[in-house]
């Protein structure tokens, strides 16, 4: 299945940058290696899908306000988005040992503050088994404890909302959602047990946040709470919309005839099938085969048994059930098909529009050129 080969490469990366860092590690000076003082950091590991990206465009336009409380934002392998997926997957060779140096020198200059880091790629890298070497990396260039903060979602909230992504980015082709719930199930996606190994070190303490309604209403705040930080004062995070399983299967129709193009297409055109299906307001619940509750039946026993070993109740206490679509399109439906049919040529017709768009701008500079040529 050609989600099942996407995810297993996935992991298998996060995995081998992982094991990696150990050798980056090795490259620290001893005087910032042996530093007296040793600040503690707290790493915001998301999940994915819990509101990460809004808390992560909080961070970068407020860490003067942060610092005044105490709160060191680490600029070594931050975006301009705010995240550190790129300090988190430090890749081989000499740019990742000098993104671990600055990072060792910026965290000895800041003793006296907590350290902040966010990437809901750590959660990536954790459960697919590779924690020890993501703290060991920390710890070497001069952390002392590590908190790792993470919000647990309902497992089918969270599958669904994964799925959405995945189709419509229109980035991995279009796998079912049968197909991507069993190789969700059957990955490193759910192995919660990985967090607990790591709350076993005398390095590690873990805090599990419920991803319950006040959170989806106002993740920026909730964190803050977490941080025990003055409550900031700005406008809540946008709720992504939801994508439905009609919107979702008419996105994976329209990918596959349009096939590959380029990223820069691909994201216009998947912008505009998005604001389609979200037009359509679905209703929140379709209803699932024999099949699809025996995978979510599984997802949740394992999330179950996480969340009783870290909060001694079951998820559903915490977190509360959240409403959403089911992404299980059944063609047999007549009502379902109705509301698919009457999408179709809608996503074909804004599809066509932006492609031809895109081409006839080209065509328009590809003879500006030729004409500056001559």
């Amino acid at each position: 299945m050609k989600v099942r080969g996407v995810l297993q490469r996935s992991t298998r990366r996060v995995l081998a940058i992982a094991k990696d860092m150990s050798s980056v590690a090795a490259a620290v000076p001893h005087w910032i290696a042996r530093a007296p003082r040793r600040p503690s950091l707290v790493l915001h590991a998301g999940q994915h899908k819990t509101g990460s990206t809004s808390f992560q465009a909080f961070l970068s336009g407020a860490p003067l306000s942060l610092a005044r409380q105490g709160v060191h934002v680490v600029r070594a392998g931050q975006s301009l988005a705010g995240d550190h997926h790129r300090l988190i997957l430090a890749r081989r060779g000499l740019r990742a040992r000098a993104r671990h140096l600055l990072l060792s020198a910026e965290i000895a200059r800041a003793t006296n503050s907590t350290l902040l880091i966010s990437s809901e790629t750590a959660t990536e890298v954790i459960l697919a088994g590779g924690g020890h070497g993501l703290i060991d990396f920390f710890r070497a260039a001069g952390v002392g404890q590590v908190t790792l903060l993470l919000y647990l979602r309902s497992p089918v909230a969270l599958a669904n909302s994964g799925y959405s992504e995945v189709i419509g980015g229109m980035e991995h082709g279009g796998p079912a959602f049968p197909e991507f719930l069993a190789s969700w199930n059957d990955g490193a996606y759910l192995h919660y047990d990985r967090f607990l190994e790591l709350a076993g070190r005398e390095d590690v303490l873990l805090e599990v946040r419920p991803y319950d309604a006040r959170a989806r209403r106002g993740i920026v705040h909730d964190l803050a709470s977490a941080l025990r930080l003055d409550e900031p004062s700005l406008a809540e995070p946008r709720a992504n919309g939801s994508l439905g399983p009609v919107a979702l299967e008419a996105i994976r129709t329209i990918s596959g005839e349009l096939g590959s193009m380029p990223a820069a297409l691909r994201w216009r055109v998947s912008a505009r099938l998005r604001a389609i299906g979200r037009g359509l307001e679905e209703r929140p619940f379709w209803g699932m085969d024999a099949r699809h509750r025996r995978l979510v039946a599984d997802a949740e026993r394992r999330t179950d048994a996480f969340a009783h070993a870290v909060w001694g109740t079951g998820w559903i206490e915490r977190i509360g059930d959240e409403q959403r679509p089911y992404n299980v399109f059944d063609p047999g439906r007549s009502d379902q098909m109705r509301m698919f049919e009457a999408t179709i040529p809608l996503m074909r017709a804004a599809a066509a529009e932006l492609t031809a768009s895109v081409r006839k701008r080209r065509r328009s500079r590809s003879r500006a050129g030729g004409t500056a040529a001559r």
